[in-house]
């Protein structure tokens, strides 16, 4: 199956099928997350580049009409970034860091702190 299709984000995140779309297109790499307000202001905030896939994030934050990205880090498994839906067991797009490689998952956040 692939990864990020639309109809398997709104399955996922519960969402409707424009929000899906935009998510889809964002983690695919078909939407340049710059053009959402959101991501273009929080790179005006950094001192240097924080990289396309947080600002993603914050791209997806926007879409998803979430409450900010959030993100932990621990010295064994590395960190995880993600939509803060409000409910640390609700479904929400996670950027999950670790010494090798960075990858985005739909998942709870609470499932990575076990």
């Amino acid at each position: 199956m692939p990864r990020f299709t639309p109809s398997y984000v709104q399955k996922r995140l519960e969402c409707d099928d424009e929000q899906a779309l935009k998510v889809s297109g964002l983690l695919l790499g078909t939407i340049e997350p710059l053009s959402f307000e959101s991501a273009e202001r929080y790179e005006r905030q950094c001192c240097h580049s924080p990289g396309r896939d947080l600002l993603v994030l914050y791209a997806i934050d926007e879409v998803l009409g979430t409450c900010g990205v959030e993100s932990w880090a621990t010295s064994q498994h590395g960190g995880v970034s993600y939509c803060n839906t409000g409910d640390a067991y609700a479904m929400t797009v996670c950027l999950v860091v670790s010494r090798r490689d960075a990858k985005f998952r739909l998942a709870c956040w609470a499932n990575f702190t076990r």
